[in-house]
């Protein structure tokens, strides 16, 4: 009865140390997925999808703040 107990102690140890590694993996894999080129070569093997995804950054960040924000300053629903 013992050796039974034992064994369900361990494998319940292995499957609790399976899970903690695939979250680990994850979230390894998550922030590779983001992370920022470093160098030309890494833009290049990204190719058009890093091209288009910065772009489309820079046009929402710049829409918002040279025509949003002063268009709202400038209507009085934004004030100082």
């Amino acid at each position: 009865m013992l050796d039974t107990m034992e064994a369900v102690d361990t494998k319940t140890e292995t499957t609790l140390d399976n899970c903690q590694s695939t979250e680990k993996a994850n979230k390894f894999s998550l922030r590779k997925r983001l992370k920022f080129p470093l160098s030309w070569k890494e833009v290049k093997k990204a190719g058009w999808k890093f091209v288009a995804a910065f772009f489309i950054f820079y046009l929402v960040r710049d829409t918002i703040l040279y025509i949003i924000i002063p268009y709202l300053i400038y209507k009085g629903v934004i004030s100082f």
